[in-house]
């Protein structure tokens, strides 16, 4: 199990107590702001409230409430008619007298589906489950994201906070060194390409700056996202607490897209024994009629019906719908294993990346630890020695400074896994 916090808390420890040599005169404290967002907790705390989030909700509840408009439009069905005719008929089948009336009835009764017709408003069920089914787990998806987003926003935060203090810490020697390097150059002892060459370090300097607050608004933008709230960041951020990398957390099962194919795999094997009789549809009516002739009398009647209709063209053939679910089924299948390879496929990646990069992480503190090392000496040679030792100074603090900020980057791609 591999402890990301502590990685990132050794990182920043072992940067910031060899960085004390790069400066040679005293540097000014950074002064306190106000604290908006402080930590990770706070924002974890708002997820909820995230703009993704909220619209994934709504369009749940709405694939919900189709799924009760199928579920009560299914099943039995009233029906009425109301008639209002004028009529001439014979008396009787040989008579040949007519005889005019008018006739208002009313029919009523329920229709129950059978056969093709049940089984086809089954599945409009279930295809509205498997619709549901999508919504739920694309918000729990959505919930997973803007979760792990987050956490690396804040880490990224937290991490370029430490950066640009490292690189104004390196700017605070600027003009110390300039004016340094300007009496070497008066003295001959120093060409002016040269005081160039070294003063050039700080414009880098000034230009990663500026990329270190871009990628900062950047990481703010995507928890401002995630949160559907306007963060202020302090100066001073909390060191991110992230979770162990434990077994649980490389099980495939326990992926959201993972976990929805297996559902639906489970609906299609549910819906594979209501493709039959599709084509065969019907339907069972019980009624009753009451009319009333003007002028004449008023009656009642009640009858019971099944009708049943099928194409012509299916008759005797071989069941197509059968085919299309079996098909269905075996694509949910075989996209069920797809995924389930593609999540171990990543995991595996996943865990080498996190190896190479611990151990880039070790090298590199390895090599710091050396650099450091080398300022010291370098810094003590130009306090009793002549000669380019200003120089050989200048040169270890820049390469301390760019050794500590690929680090830094090299941490901030371990916490990205």
């Amino acid at each position: 199990m591999v402890k990301w916090h502590k990685v990132i808390s050794t990182v920043v420890a072992v940067v910031f107590a060899m960085s004390g040599n790069l400066v040679m005169t005293v540097a000014t404290a950074a002064p306190v702001a106000t604290v908006k967002l402080s930590s990770l907790q706070q924002i974890e705390e708002k997820l909820d409230n995230g703009l993704a989030l909220s619209i994934a909700m709504a369009n749940l509840s709405n694939d919900e409430a189709k799924l009760v408009l199928a579920q009560q439009r299914s099943g039995a069905k009233l029906f009425g008619t109301i008639t209002y005719g004028a009529n001439n008929e014979p008396l009787t089948d040989t008579s040949t007298q007519m005889h005019s009336y008018n006739k208002l009835s009313f029919t009523g009764g329920l229709v129950l589906p059978l056969l093709g017709s049940k089984n086809k408003e089954k599945i409009d069920i279930m295809q509205s489950e498997n619709t549901v089914f999508n919504s739920q787990y694309f918000a729990k998806l959505v919930n997973l994201n803007n979760l792990v987003a987050v956490r690396k926003a804040y880490a990224s935060l937290w991490i370029e906070q430490q950066k640009e203090k490292l690189a104004k810490q390196f700017l605070s020697t600027e003009v110390a060194t300039g004016k340094l390097l300007e009496e070497r150059q008066k003295q001959g002892l120093l060409l002016p390409v040269d005081k160039l060459e070294f003063l050039t370090i700080y414009e880098e300097v000034k230009r990663d700056l500026v990329a270190m607050q871009l990628k900062q608004s950047q990481a703010l933008q995507i928890i401002n996202l995630a949160t559907g709230c306007q963060w202020q960041v302090a100066e001073t951020l909390e060191e991110p607490k992230l979770p162990l990398l434990t077994g649980k957390t490389f099980a495939v099962d326990n992926y959201p897209e993972f976990q929805l194919q297996a559902k639906l795999v489970e609906q299609y094997q549910k819906m594979l024994r209501q493709y039959k009789q599709l084509n065969t549809e019907g339907n069972l009516v019980i009624g009753g009629t009451v009319s009333k002739d003007y002028p004449g009398a008023s009656g009642t009647g009640a009858y019971i019906a099944i009708n049943v209709t099928e194409p012509f063209g299916t008759i005797g053939k071989k069941d197509q719908n059968k085919i299309i679910a079996e098909n269905q089924l075996l694509s949910a299948k075989m996209q069920q294993d797809y995924i389930e390879m593609t999540l171990n496929g990543r995991v595996r990646e996943a865990i080498l990346t996190a190896k190479f990069a611990a151990m880039d992480v070790n090298s590199k503190i390895a090599r710091l630890t050396v650099l450091a090392e080398d300022i010291r000496e370098k810094k003590l040679r130009h306090k009793v020695l002549p000669g380019d030792t200003f120089e050989q100074f200048q040169n270890s603090k820049s390469q301390y400074y760019r050794m500590a900020t690929d680090l830094l980057n090299r941490e901030e791609t371990l916490r990205k896994i």
